[in-house]
């Protein structure tokens, strides 16, 4: 065998194990997933961090802006409680 040839039946074998860890890996996070509780959770952080993530990159702009979105929603949500609905 020279320098420049490979291995293919090697290189199968490593193929099929790099496989089979991204399976495991796909199989744990599908069992993590699973229940409603931990979707809720997870979507969450994520929106959490992505708000970390502009007020890191645009100040108080990225801040401020959702506040002022949750005015009339939170108004709309008295309107309703108050209503009876």
């Amino acid at each position: 065998m020279t320098t420049l040839s490979t291995n293919t039946s090697t290189l199968r074998a490593t193929a099929r194990q790099s496989v089979g860890l991204d399976l495991n890996i796909g199989r744990a996070l599908r069992a993590m997933t699973t229940s409603i509780e931990s979707r809720i959770i997870m979507a969450v952080v994520v929106v959490l961090a992505l708000w970390a993530i502009a007020i890191a990159t645009f100040g108080y702009p990225a801040l401020i802006i959702p506040m002022l979105c949750m005015v009339p929603t939170m108004f709309a949500f008295l309107m309703l409680i108050t209503v009876g609905k």
